[in-house]
């Protein structure tokens, strides 16, 4: 559970990456890797989650750093995951949660928060995410890559959140009208690609909006089946 938890949260991280400036990261501070190949399987998977970890320790450290004044998302989500500062992330859960945004790349990180902190986040920030679940209408996005992300967090949510009626949702749909809208598109979608493809076609940077929800749905997603069509796309 906890290797899942942290590709989930690593791959999150380097999602938001894209969209920041680079200068601080560690990979600039420190030599290039080798170019050489690695030939010992468990020596390959031990230098990389020696980057993996390097990059968590960086995106947590964020504000003791002076790099920001106060954590975001990913650096909450990465302070959960090393199991620091548990106090100061409900509080700026809280915090944040009195403005939430919209559209997929809220829903994102907010779901990586969830269950990087379902077992550590004060009740009370645990009840101002699902508060704003309720009120805040969640756009759906323009494109392929956009619905794959907003589905699949709808979908995670709904699950977490069985049995619950339209007046809790920002949908005005129960759990499991949610859950059957995201697993209906979601499969479709998945069926389309493993057949003759995607319909949008995207920079190769793209490929993170993909996979990393569908690393969310073989991580997180309670029904087998989606578990496994989440792992094999």
């Amino acid at each position: 559970m906890e290797s899942k938890l942290k590709q989930c949260v690593i791959g999150f991280v380097l999602l938001g990456l894209l969209g920041v400036s680079l200068v601080a990261q560690p990979s600039y501070e420190r030599p290039p890797p080798s170019l050489e190949v690695v030939q010992d399987p468990a020596e390959r998977r031990a230098q990389y989650l020696d980057r993996v970890n390097e990059v968590l320790e960086w995106r947590a450290e964020i504000v003791a750093r002076g790099d920001a004044q106060a954590m975001d998302f990913s650096s909450v989500a990465a302070n959960l995951l090393l199991g620091r500062r548990i106090e100061e992330c409900s509080a700026r859960v809280i915090e944040m949660m009195e403005t939430p945004g919209s559209g997929p790349f809220w829903m994102l990180p907010v779901v990586t928060v969830v269950f990087a902190g379902q077992d550590l986040l004060s009740q009370e920030a645990q009840d101002a995410i699902r508060e704003a679940w309720r009120t805040t209408y969640q756009l759906r996005g323009d494109t392929e890559n956009h619905f794959a992300m907003y589905y699949t967090m709808l979908y995670l949510m709904s699950e977490k959140y069985p049995h619950e009626p339209g007046e809790t949702w920002y949908t005005g749909k129960s759990s499991e009208e949610n859950l059957a809208e995201s697993r209906e598109y979601l499969i479709d979608w998945m069926d389309i690609m493993a057949t003759i493809g995607q319909g949008e076609f995207n920079p190769t940077h793209y490929i993170g909006e993909y996979a990393i929800p569908m690393l969310f749905l073989a991580s997180w997603a309670e029904d087998p089946e989606m578990r496994i069509r989440g792992k094999m796309v």
